[in-house]
Formats: structure tokens, C-alpha cells, sequence
């Protein structure tokens, strides 16, 4: 039962991107109702010891109560009454313009826009928990490194055919946005860009680990020495080489996105994850010098053929000058004025529009905050804000210390730390965690992260030896070599 549920979870993050990145209310919404009906289906399999509770929750109980601390303050924001100060002001300047007596109302401004936020999370949430105690599994774990890496893989190869095709179009929509960029499956090119940003640290990340059994490096080296010079040069071909092939596809959508927060934020990202490994001990340090040369080489070479538009827009950018630095001025005055309660989770857009001033010339609509901590600071106030970033901190401190403490399988935990180094550098300056297919994917990476942090001692429930280089002969093929 465990392998089907984790199959359809697979299937769920591999369609995430296709409506849109999931980022239209009916996407997100049958994206929530899937994600509650296969935790039924695992508590139901608990229940009946038919699914086992592979990480305790002892294990995980600092972050389950800081990131739920956060959604019960958002849930307070939305529900309960408060008179002033604590209301949001604006309720009872409505209620002065509508000849009404001031009553109490809620802290959010739009208390339907923070149930929608909760519910989002608690979403993700749900991928994390399914992905936590499914992916304590090692062959299920690589099994996913597999899947979504592909998917990554074909959406940005249907992405390259758009483009090269001429065709401005999402699915059979006619493109009505980021004309002449590509987007594939997203509206926003900074959101397809750190997906395929994701994608690519997938197929880094197998390259990883197929060279590291090609070179018997690491502590599985006496296994992996029995493995003859053709499996080795077959597994760089066959693997290695596969990945490699994803990689160059991937990094050409990015740059075709003309993305630059996304190729800036992926080109960090993918030394994070080389280093991270290198710390572990799948690479020794000559690989991973000879793999940081290959990158900047490979990078070198498909900036200089696809990435001039990208390259002028780096040169052109100051994030902290113009409309990008007027909006981020104005939502730190909106901080000020309610920095411990917030305006409401997931309610930038409404609360923003009486901050809103001549500076922002542009006639659009801003909903998001375009930095991902002062749109959380605006919303949630610092403190709950804060938890949230604890919550994150303590996770990736987990993961870091498994890259040192496993013995095998720390892929997993580095690519956990460097997709988080992907987002958190993208996100200071955009909003690509807004959009559900993107966040769930994050969630998947963490919760997969988090659960091979830990060795096989130190939980209750043991870890399947079914990682191929944990054979004896280390010999055994991957399922999804």
C-alpha cells in the first residue's frame, strides 16, 4: 500500500505544473482535495498496520508546532473579532462610511483570502508529512528522484518547441502574458524559470550519485569496487550521461525564460548541491572541482547560445531602484504600522491598495509583495513570520547534519538544503513560492530531505536496505536506471 501511495503522490507533483502551475482557485483547490484524500488513505493504512510510521513524530514534533503555531495565529487573523487596535482600522472607517457604529472585526482585511492561504498550506503541509514518512523509504526516495526529475525534463522540452515553434500559447490558451519568453506550462516566466531551476538540481542530483558509484567514492567504496570497468562506463553513460542531457535542456529553458532571478538563484543553487555532496562524501574533491569546471564550462557555453536576452537583463537590473524598490518601501511602512498582528494572511492585495502611491506608476494590480519575507512580515507580523523561518532553519539544520552522520543515501538531505538555497534566494526578490505547483514540489524535496537526515539507528521504524549501492555486491540496478 505504501508503494501505491507514494506512486499517486509522484503522479499528483508531476501534473502539478500543467493547469497553469496550479496557480488558478480550481487547480489548487483539486490539488488540496487529492492531498487530503491520500492522507486518509495513509492514516487508514496506519490504522489497519498496513502503512508503517516510519518517522515518529517525536522526530519532527519542534517543527509541526512552529509551523503550526503560524497557521493557527493566521486562523485567529481570519475568525476571531477584535475591537481596535487590534482590528484592521479599515473595518471601522467602512463601518464609519456606511453610517454604522464601530464594532469588532477580524485582523485580516480579507478573511476569505487568508482561508484561502491556510488551505493552501495545509496542502503543502500534507505533501510534507506523506512525502516525510513515504520517502524514509530509500528506493522510493531515488524512485522520485527519477519521476519528477522527467517530468521536469519534458515540460521543458514541450516549453523549447513552443518557443522555437514560434507558438505564444499555454496549453490551447493564447499567451496574454510574457510575450517572446518562455513560460511552457506557467503564466510567469520567474515561476517556470525556478521550477526548471528545481528540475535541474534533480538531474544534478542523480548525476551525483551515478558518478559517485562510478568511482566508487564515498564510504560504499569497497562494495563498489566489485563493479567491473564496463558497469562503471556503463553507468556513466546510461545515467550520468542521461542526466547530463537533462541538465542542458533544463538550463536552456531557464535561459530562453529570460528569467534572472531564476538563472542567478539555479546557478547558486547548483554549487550549493556540489558542495553539500562533497561534504557528505559522494564526491571526492577532485570530482567535485572537475564538476564545478564542467557547470561553469556547460553554463558558459549555453549563455553564450541562448542567454543574451537573460545576459541584458542582469546588466539592466537594480531590484533596489524604481517601481521594485517603491514597492518594497511602501509594504515595510505597511510592517510598521502593524508589525506583531499583520494585515492577514494572504491578504497582500487588499491590504496594500492604501499604501499604494504615485510612485508606482504602472496601472496594475499588486498582489504580491515581490519578496517573499516582507509580504510574510506584512501579512503574518514579524513573530509568526519569524516561527515560520525557525521552522525552515530547523529543518535544513537536520538535513545538514545528516549529510555528515548517514552513510549512504545523503543525496537526498543535500538536495533538500540546496532547493531551499534556490527558493530563498529567488524569493527575496520575487513571489515564485505563490505559485502551488512550485511550493509543493518544495514540500516534497523537504519532507524527502528531512526523512534521510536521519540514520537507521536513530529512529523507532528501520530503513529498508533497497538502495542499489547498499547491496552487497553493489551491483544491483536501479528501478528507474
Amino acid at each position: 500500500m505504501s508503494d501505491r501511495l507514494f506512486q499517486a503522490l509522484l503522479i499528483l507533483l508531476c501534473l502539478a505544473p500543467l493547469p497553469f502551475g496550479s496557480h488558478r482557485p480550481w487547480a489548487w483547490s483539486l490539488l488540496s482535495l487529492l492531498v487530503g484524500l491520500l492522507l486518509c488513505a495513509w492514516g487508514y493504512g496506519v490504522l489497519r498496520n498496513h502503512v508503517r510510521l516510519a518517522v515518529p513524530l517525536r522526530a519532527v514534533a519542534p517543527v509541526l508546532i512552529l509551523s503550526g503555531s503560524v497557521l493557527v495565529w493566521a486562523t485567529v487573523q481570519a475568525m476571531v473579532p477584535f475591537s481596535a487596535p487590534f482590528a484592521h482600522p479599515l473595518w471601522a472607517e467602512a463601518a464609519a462610511a456606511l453610517g454604522q457604529k464601530p464594532h469588532t472585526a477580524a485582523i485580516s482585511l480579507d478573511p476569505a483570502a487568508t482561508w484561502g492561504a491556510i488551505q493552501r498550506c495545509l496542502t503543502y503541509g500534507g505533501i510534507f508529512w506523506l512525502a516525510l514518512q513515504l520517502g524514509r523509504d530509500r528506493e522510493r526516495a531515488y524512485l522520485g528522484l527519477h519521476w519528477l526529475a522527467r517530468a521536469a525534463v519534458l515540460y521543458a522540452v514541450y516549453g523549447l518547441i513552443l518557443f522555437f515553434a514560434g507558438v505564444e500559447a499555454i496549453l490551447w490558451f493564447p499567451k496574454w502574458a510574457y510575450l517572446g519568453d518562455l513560460t511552457s506550462t506557467f503564466v510567469n516566466r520567474n515561476a517556470f524559470a525556478t521550477y526548471a531551476g528545481l528540475g535541474l538540481l534533480l538531474c544534478l542530483a542523480l548525476a551525483i550519485h551515478a558518478l559517485y558509484r562510478a568511482t566508487s567514492g564515498g564510504r560504499q567504496a569497497s562494495a563498489d569496487r566489485r563493479l567491473g570497468l564496463r558497469d562503471r562506463v556503463s553507468i556513466l553513460i546510461t545515467e550520468a550521461g542521461t542526466a547530463v542531457v537533462g541538465i542542458i535542456l533544463l538550463g536552456t529553458a531557464i535561459l530562453l525564460s529570460h528569467s534572472r532571478g531564476g538563472f542567478m538563484a539555479t546557478a547558486i543553487s547548483m554549487i550549493l548541491l556540489i558542495l553539500a555532496a562533497a561534504t557528505a562524501g559522494l564526491i571526492a574533491r577532485k570530482w567535485a572541482t572537475l564538476l564545478l569546471a564542467g557547470m561553469l564550462t556547460l553554463g558558459t557555453m549555453l549563455v553564450i547560445v541562448s542567454g543574451e536576452a537573460t545576459l541584458e537583463r542582469i546588466a539592466e537590473s537594480n531590484e533596489l531602484e524604481g517601481e521594485r524598490g517603491f514597492l518594497f518601501s511602501l509594504t515595510s511602512d505597511a510592517i510598521g504600522d502593524a508589525p506583531w498582528t499583520g494585515h492577514g494572511f494572504g491578504a497582500y492585495l487588499a491590504s496594500f491598495k492604501p499604501y499604494r502611491s504615485a510612485d508606482l506608476g504602472r496601472e496594475v494590480l499588486f498582489d504580491y509583495a515581490h519578496s517573499m519575507p516582507l509580504e510574510q512580515a506584512m501579512e503574518l507580523g514579524i513573530p509568526a513570520a519569524l516561527l515560520w523561518l525557525a521552522a525552515l532553519l530547523l529543518i535544513l539544520v537536520r538535513c545538514t547534519i545528516g549529510l555528515v552522520q548517514r552513510r549512504r543515501s545523503q543525496i537526498h538531505p543535500a538536495l533538500a538544503i540546496a532547493a531551499a538555497g534556490l527558493l530563498i534566494t529567488h524569493n527575496l526578490f520575487d513571489f515564485s513560492l505563490a505559485n502551488p505547483a512550485i511550493s509543493a514540489l518544495a514540500a516534497y524535496l523537504t519532507g524527502v530531505g528531512l526523512a534521510q537526515s536521519w540514520p537507521s539507528g536513530d529512529l523507532i521504524a528501520p530503513v529498508t536496505a533497497s538502495d542499489p549501492t547498499d547491496s552487497p555486491a553493489g551491483t544491483a540496478a536501479h528501478p528507474m536506471a
